[in-house]
């Protein structure tokens, strides 16, 4: 992505989360990026193709931090609680990005799908490695695949309550930590 392109997804982001994806316009675009309107035009279809980057460009951000957790000398559960807790932090700090986006992804379903794909299937990947990590320090092997996935879903569930309850992220880690120390224990 060259230097234009990112002036503009920059500036779109910002109007997202402040404005929402259906008030921002191509024109307040080019207004906070101070481009014109046919530049914005010659580097992105549409305003559906300026929020699918942003996305992408959130998705990568999110990649890159799961794979320096995956990469540290902890315990597979130590690495457990980096993602999940990391992944509960960038959800509280862009809280309104993903509400505003959320709440009018209804005219926007075929982008978010594409989005939701490709950031599950990034993630689960990076929990499937943690995952088998655990079950090898406990001497055991299962469906590492379907433990992944129910932690995907566990995953949604809590941006979900982060997005659109009043949930202390704190709270919400600290319980988490404590359900997982139960399973240890159980």
């Amino acid at each position: 992505m060259n230097e234009v392109q990112n002036k503009i997804i920059k500036s779109a982001n910002n109007l997202f989360s402040q404005l929402g994806y259906k008030k921002t316009t191509i024109d307040d675009i080019a207004k906070e990026s101070s481009l014109s309107v046919s530049t914005i035009y010659k580097h992105f279809k549409n305003k559906e193709d300026i929020i699918f980057e942003v996305a992408v460009i959130e998705s990568e951000l999110i990649n890159k931090e799961l794979q320096q957790i995956i990469k540290k000398e902890l315990s597979g559960t130590d690495k457990l609680f980096q993602v999940l807790f990391y992944i509960i932090d960038r959800v509280s700090e862009k809280k309104n990005f993903y509400q505003v986006t959320l709440q009018e992804a209804v005219s926007l379903i075929p982008v978010v799908d594409k989005i939701v794909k490709l950031q599950e299937k990034e993630i689960i990947s990076h929990i499937e490695k943690i995952v088998i990590q655990i079950l090898q320090e406990k001497n055991h092997l299962e469906d590492t695949k379907q433990i992944a996935q129910s932690l995907i879903f566990l995953l949604r569930t809590i941006s979900r309550v982060l997005l659109f309850s009043d949930i202390d992220s704190k709270e919400l880690k600290n319980n988490l930590k404590n359900l997982i120390i139960f399973f240890q224990i159980n």
